[in-house]
């Protein structure tokens, strides 16, 4: 018996769509943000920009020239080729940060201990204000308790 799985034969036209997919989800990105060339050649970029300050050839930027692009730019960013000038309009993960960073607590990984498994509780919210009745303490005045440090102190001399 053959307990191999049959892989299914996909023709080439499904694989030039799915190839051609992925490819437009490996250049996607979101929002727009206004960059400059930090090179001191031209810039080829990899993808389309928003904006260009060239129109024969949008993907060639001049040396100090500035372009709109999106997200996907942003890695361009760590090598140093371009530099971030203005956010025109930010990303939607961005817009929606709120919610990351304010993580539930039912989101957290469990953790086991050698007590066994811990569970995420949130802390108590505390009032604001609070009113206790306690007397209000004086602030300490300071008072010299002796002018010479060695008085009263006899030495004895053998």
């Amino acid at each position: 018996m053959n307990y191999r799985k049959k892989q299914q034969k996909i023709d080439k036209f499904t694989l030039r769509e799915l190839k051609r997919q992925k490819r437009e989800d490996a250049l996607k990105g979101d929002g727009e943000y206004l960059f400059v060339n930090n090179t001191r050649g031209e810039l080829n970029l990899l993808k389309k920009p928003i904006k260009s300050p060239v129109p024969m050839n949008p993907c060639v930027i001049p040396p100090g020239q500035t372009f709109v692009g999106d997200s996907y730019f942003l890695n361009m960013m760590k090598t140093g080729e371009i530099r971030l000038i203005e956010v025109l309009k930010p990303a939607e993960s961005e817009r929606t940060g709120i919610m990351e960073e304010n993580k539930l607590i039912l989101d957290q990984p469990n953790r086991f201990t050698n007590q066994g498994q811990t569970e995420h509780v949130a802390p108590a919210e505390s009032p604001k204000t609070l009113i206790e009745n306690k007397p209000v303490k004086q602030p300490a005045v300071d008072k010299l308790i002796t002018e010479d440090p060695l008085e009263g102190v006899e030495i004895l001399l053998g």
